[in-house]
């Protein structure tokens, strides 16, 4: 596996708080959906029970850092994350099985190779390859192929994006 440290620049703190905030957000709940609900209800306490941001604070260091490696996946090396998995997990305050993100490159021809990349992020003091290392095996195991692969292809076809689920299984091929 690939150990890609990101380490934070305090001085740009200020610069990304609002846009990370949002970020985080989006990663747990869809903001169309929750903008109706607040036009029907106004932000009372059926909607703080509908966000589905963990209370947990264990729990809400694991998933800031699983965000922070999808967002530099996406952002940085212009992989594609199709499926916000933590807008489907119905008890948001434990973690969810499976590993933590599926990215994807589709390739663009024939001559071009897709790829995809398995997401276990750690958040830690400090690095400890053989902890993470150990978190790689337990997920993949024996299996060639990541578990939550059919996951994203079956919401990616929920979403009308049947080219896109078909790509995510051609990876079993």
């Amino acid at each position: 596996f690939t150990h890609i440290p990101l380490v934070e620049s305090t001085e740009k703190r200020e610069e990304i708080t609002t846009a990370l905030a949002h970020r985080i957000f989006v990663y747990h709940n869809d903001p169309e959906e929750f903008r109706e609900y607040i036009e029907k209800w106004g932000y009372g306490e059926t909607l703080k029970q509908l966000n589905s941001r963990p209370q947990k604070d264990k729990t809400r260091k694991g998933n800031f850092g699983e965000i922070l490696a999808c967002e530099y996946l996406s952002t940085v090396e212009n992989f594609d994350i199709p499926v916000m998995r933590f807008r489907w997990n119905p008890n948001p305050d434990e973690s969810m099985r499976g590993e933590d993100a599926l990215a994807f490159k589709f390739s663009e021809s024939e001559n071009e190779s897709s790829e995809i990349c398995v997401v276990e992020a750690k958040v830690q003091n400090t690095f400890n390859k053989t902890l993470t290392g150990k978190a790689v095996k337990v997920q993949l195991g024996d299996r060639k192929f990541p578990r939550s692969i059919k996951f994203v292809s079956s919401h990616l076809r929920q979403q009308g994006e049947s080219e896109k689920a078909a790509n995510v299984m051609e990876f079993l091929n």
